[in-house]
């Protein structure tokens, strides 16, 4: 008790310090956890950022800025890619000379290797009817997929088909391919299949070789009321259902 200044016989020392004031508590903390260990990069490890340059010697400094010129510089090396979007603009091809590669993302970033081209687009409103957004590209022949924001967008057409189905009366109203309409990817039950194998039905004067009618029943179809349509079969034969 002679170790507790309240109870020793110096209270003079205990009322100067202010201890018997509430004031001087202060609640425990715990300490802040350590951060995490990253595990360490290989030694000899060439590094890619896209906004690095393909003239730099590919170190952690001064990274590279394309994925093929880090393999091509070290075609069975570890190549190690900083976070953000790595754009291919021909196909990576490797062969028996890559035995060994190891391409992998640095820890803790996000690594996307894509086959897609970024584009540089100033989008304007559309006159159109709804929320219909254009822009003019320079040298793009074709777009068979648009991502916006890491989205996946729809083409515009006024009214847009719900779940990006194409619904039509058959080959002379199918909408081409750079028509098609764009959809979200969705996850649709397992169709079930019917073939219609009743002989007084067989289409015995179809020229393409098909002789049944098919039918898709579920699936990307669950969107229709019934949930059936040619469109939607396993193997569409000859163009038409009964």
């Amino acid at each position: 008790r002679l170790l507790v200044p309240r109870h020793g016989s110096f209270p003079v020392l205990h009322d100067a310090l202010g201890l018997s004031q509430g004031a001087c508590r202060r609640p425990v903390t715990e300490a802040p956890a350590p951060p995490a260990q990253l595990p360490a990069l290989p030694a000899g490890a060439l590094f890619v950022d896209p906004a690095g340059s393909d003239s730099n010697p590919g170190t952690q400094e001064a990274p590279l800025q394309h994925v093929a010129t880090a393999v091509h510089r070290a075609p069975g090396g570890v190549v190690v890619l900083r976070g953000g979007h790595h754009f291919l603009g021909a196909t990576l091809q490797l062969g028996a000379g890559n035995s060994g590669l190891t391409v992998m993302g640095y820890p803790g970033e996000a690594a996307v290797i894509s086959g897609g081209r970024r584009l540089e687009a100033k989008w304007t409103k559309s006159a159109m009817a709804g929320n219909v957004w254009e822009t003019t590209l320079q040298g793009v022949d074709k777009v068979p997929s648009l991502l916006v924001d890491g989205k996946r967008a729809t083409l515009a057409r006024f009214p847009n088909k719900p779940g990006g189905v194409e619904v039509s009366c058959g080959y002379g109203c199918v909408l081409s391919g750079k028509d098609q309409e764009w959809a979200p990817p969705a996850a649709h039950p397992a169709p079930q299949f019917y073939t219609d194998t009743n002989p007084d039905h067989k289409r015995n004067g179809s020229n393409f070789g098909f002789h049944e009618y098919t039918v898709g029943i579920g699936g990307a179809c669950e969107i229709f009321d019934p949930p059936v349509s040619y469109w939607c079969s396993q193997d569409p034969q000859g163009g038409g259902t009964p």
